[in-house]
């Protein structure tokens, strides 16, 4: 299996959550219309991927729906950064940079934050944050994981088959989340959010360990137009490429199981400054990594806190 320690504060692993990066999501190749990315959203596979909202209106993240009254997102979501800042050490493919991070977080509480599923809104009677979460993502066990306990069933859509073998290395994913949207040039669109889908093969299983194995699925955005982007597995891209950032935290990656798409995987979105320096200024967002907490090694914390 490959391993992929992506990043690391000292002899720590770190997976660094860029929050300056909150007001763009969902990016897709510049060479296919966006079009194509909204419209293989709206598969109904895609019913189950919802919306987390702030009790003012504000969209924070996405979720996804795994049983009618359970949903499942990240973690950092439910926290507040304090504006305090600390500088701090990254380290990316065995470089090191500085960085500025929020000093501490602060947790919020259930009646913060409401849920929509096709317009309609639901709320949260309890949310669960994974024991091992570390909100100053700062530690050996990163967990990016929150259950959401709903006040009432969603009866109408299905919810999220979730994917439990280790199989994932090598698979096509499909991903799916909203945010406002984009392509990897950087080209904005005039819809600022709305769900989009996309596709990326795993090329990378590592980062924390959960009961001894690993717990972080990892991909890069491979460039049509040069090999130079590719970081880890194929530099060949997928028809419909696809790479995610802050506003699809929360939402979903899924893996073909059986004829049917299973949950693996939850977006954490680690975009990484650095990664603007080195390939930002030539190739927008080709040569980014995209990160997602790993549902195989959770799913006997879900089953337990969802029965």
């Amino acid at each position: 299996m490959k391993v992929q320690n992506v990043l690391a504060t000292s002899s720590k692993v770190v997976l660094y959550l860029c929050t300056w990066i909150l007001n763009f999501s969902g990016i897709g190749r510049d060479d296919v219309k966006i079009k194509k990315y909204f419209d293989y959203a709206k598969d109904s596979t895609f019913e189950c991927v919802g919306e987390v909202f702030d009790n003012k209106g504000k969209f924070i993240l996405s979720c996804v729906l795994i049983k009618n009254n359970y949903v499942i997102s990240s973690a950092h979501g439910f926290f507040k950064e304090s504006k305090e800042s600390v500088i701090d050490t990254i380290t990316v493919l065995n470089k090191r940079y500085p960085i500025k991070r929020a000093k501490y977080s602060i947790r919020l509480d259930e009646s913060q934050f409401y849920f929509k599923f096709k317009n309609k809104l639901f709320y949260a009677k309890r949310i669960l944050i994974h024991p091992e979460y570390n909100d100053d993502f700062h530690s050996n066990g990163y967990n990016d994981i929150a259950l959401i306990e709903l006040t009432e069933n969603i009866s109408f859509l299905k919810p999220a088959v979730l994917y439990s073998d280790t199989n994932e290395l090598n698979s096509k994913a499909i991903v799916c989340g909203f945010g406002n949207n984009s392509n990897a040039v950087g080209k904005r669109y005039l819809l600022s959010r709305k769900k989009m889908a996309g596709e990326n093969m795993i090329d990378s299983i590592g980062g924390n360990k959960i009961n001894g194995t690993f717990g972080i699925l990892f991909a890069d955005m491979d460039n049509p137009k040069s090999i130079e982007c590719n970081r880890m597995g194929s530099p060949t891209p997928l028809p419909l490429e696809w790479h995610g950032d802050a506003g699809d935290c929360g939402g979903g990656l899924f893996i073909k199981q059986n004829d049917e798409w299973r949950l693996a995987g939850i977006s954490f979105a680690p975009s990484y400054f650095e990664d603007w320096k080195v390939y930002g200024a030539k190739y927008g967002i080709y040569g980014f990594i995209d990160g997602w907490t790993r549902i195989s090694t959770l799913v006997d914390w879900i089953f337990e806190n969802t029965n």
